[in-house]
Protein backbone atom coordinates (compact mmCIF):
# COMPACT_ATOMS: atom_id res chain seq x y z
CA UNK A 1 0.00 0.00 0.00
CA UNK A 2 2.70 2.60 0.97
CA UNK A 3 4.71 1.95 -2.06
CA UNK A 4 1.81 2.69 -4.24
CA UNK A 5 1.06 5.84 -2.79
CA UNK A 6 4.60 6.70 -3.05
CA UNK A 7 4.71 5.87 -6.16
CA UNK A 8 1.81 8.03 -7.68
CA UNK A 9 2.56 11.05 -5.16
CA UNK A 10 6.14 10.65 -6.91
CA UNK A 11 4.81 10.43 -10.61
CA UNK A 12 2.22 13.49 -9.68
CA UNK A 13 5.01 15.41 -7.83
CA UNK A 14 7.14 15.18 -10.74
CA UNK A 15 4.49 16.20 -13.51
CA UNK A 16 4.00 19.55 -10.85
CA UNK A 17 7.57 19.91 -10.96
CA UNK A 18 8.30 20.07 -14.68
CA UNK A 19 5.13 22.19 -14.90
CA UNK A 20 6.84 25.00 -12.70
CA UNK A 21 10.31 24.88 -14.69
CA UNK A 22 8.84 24.95 -18.40
CA UNK A 23 8.00 28.65 -16.96
CA UNK A 24 11.90 28.95 -16.80
CA UNK A 25 12.05 30.53 -13.62
CA UNK A 26 13.88 30.20 -10.54
CA UNK A 27 12.59 27.13 -8.22
CA UNK A 28 13.03 25.83 -4.89
CA UNK A 29 11.68 22.92 -3.45
CA UNK A 30 10.44 22.27 0.14
CA UNK A 31 9.91 18.92 2.38
CA UNK A 32 6.64 19.06 4.14
CA UNK A 33 7.73 19.63 7.70
CA UNK A 34 6.26 17.15 10.53
CA UNK A 35 3.70 19.44 12.53
CA UNK A 36 3.19 19.50 16.31
CA UNK A 37 1.09 16.76 17.50
CA UNK A 38 0.38 16.71 21.14
CA UNK A 39 0.03 12.85 21.44
CA UNK A 40 3.46 11.67 20.64
CA UNK A 41 2.28 8.46 19.21
CA UNK A 42 0.28 10.36 16.63
CA UNK A 43 3.05 12.43 15.62
CA UNK A 44 5.23 9.41 15.19
CA UNK A 45 3.26 8.20 13.06
CA UNK A 46 2.78 11.61 10.92
CA UNK A 47 6.30 11.60 10.89
CA UNK A 48 6.68 8.24 9.20
CA UNK A 49 4.00 8.63 6.95
CA UNK A 50 5.72 11.57 5.83
CA UNK A 51 9.02 10.65 5.30
CA UNK A 52 7.46 8.96 2.06
CA UNK A 53 6.86 12.44 0.50
CA UNK A 54 9.45 14.01 1.89
CA UNK A 55 12.11 11.10 0.06
CA UNK A 56 9.93 11.78 -3.44
CA UNK A 57 10.79 15.84 -2.74
CA UNK A 58 13.92 15.51 -2.31
CA UNK A 59 14.94 12.42 -4.93
CA UNK A 60 13.85 15.18 -7.58
CA UNK A 61 15.22 18.01 -6.31
CA UNK A 62 18.62 16.18 -6.61
CA UNK A 63 17.94 14.69 -9.43
CA UNK A 64 17.42 18.01 -11.02
CA UNK A 65 19.77 19.83 -9.02
CA UNK A 66 17.35 22.35 -7.66
CA UNK A 67 17.64 24.08 -4.42
CA UNK A 68 15.75 22.84 -1.32
CA UNK A 69 14.31 23.89 1.95
CA UNK A 70 14.16 21.07 4.41
CA UNK A 71 11.23 22.42 6.26
CA UNK A 72 11.94 19.50 8.46
CA UNK A 73 14.62 21.13 10.01
CA UNK A 74 13.39 24.61 9.90
CA UNK A 75 10.20 24.10 11.66
CA UNK A 76 11.68 21.87 14.10
CA UNK A 77 10.24 22.75 17.64
CA UNK A 78 7.08 23.18 19.05
CA UNK A 79 7.26 27.18 19.24
CA UNK A 80 7.21 26.94 15.65
CA UNK A 81 3.94 26.08 15.53
CA UNK A 82 0.48 27.89 16.22
CA UNK A 83 -1.23 24.11 16.36
CA UNK A 84 -0.27 20.92 14.70
CA UNK A 85 -0.01 21.57 10.99
CA UNK A 86 0.49 25.53 10.65
CA UNK A 87 3.62 27.71 11.06
CA UNK A 88 3.44 30.30 14.02
CA UNK A 89 4.38 33.47 13.48
CA UNK A 90 8.02 32.35 14.80
CA UNK A 91 7.95 29.53 12.28
CA UNK A 92 6.79 31.85 9.73
CA UNK A 93 9.80 33.97 10.05
CA UNK A 94 12.40 30.49 10.10
CA UNK A 95 10.76 29.58 6.97
CA UNK A 96 11.18 33.24 5.52
CA UNK A 97 14.85 33.29 6.48
CA UNK A 98 15.35 29.89 4.46
CA UNK A 99 13.69 31.59 1.43
CA UNK A 100 15.96 34.69 1.75
CA UNK A 101 19.05 32.75 1.74
CA UNK A 102 17.68 30.52 -0.84
CA UNK A 103 17.14 33.61 -3.48
CA UNK A 104 19.91 35.46 -2.01
CA UNK A 105 22.59 33.01 -2.71
CA UNK A 106 23.73 33.53 0.91
CA UNK A 107 24.11 29.85 1.50
CA UNK A 108 26.66 29.46 -1.40
CA UNK A 109 26.44 28.57 -5.14
CA UNK A 110 23.20 27.36 -6.55
CA UNK A 111 25.22 25.03 -9.10
CA UNK A 112 24.00 21.63 -7.44
CA UNK A 113 21.23 20.57 -5.49
CA UNK A 114 21.86 21.84 -1.79
CA UNK A 115 19.37 21.61 1.30
CA UNK A 116 18.92 24.81 2.88
CA UNK A 117 18.24 24.18 6.84
CA UNK A 118 17.70 27.46 9.22
CA UNK A 119 20.38 27.80 11.54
Amino acid sequence: MFAAIAAQFEENYRLAVDACRRATLPLCLCTIYNGCFADPSFQRTVTTALKIFNDAILRVGFELKLPMIDLRFVCSCTADFANPIEPSSMGGAKIARAIVNVVSGAKGDMSSARVFVDT
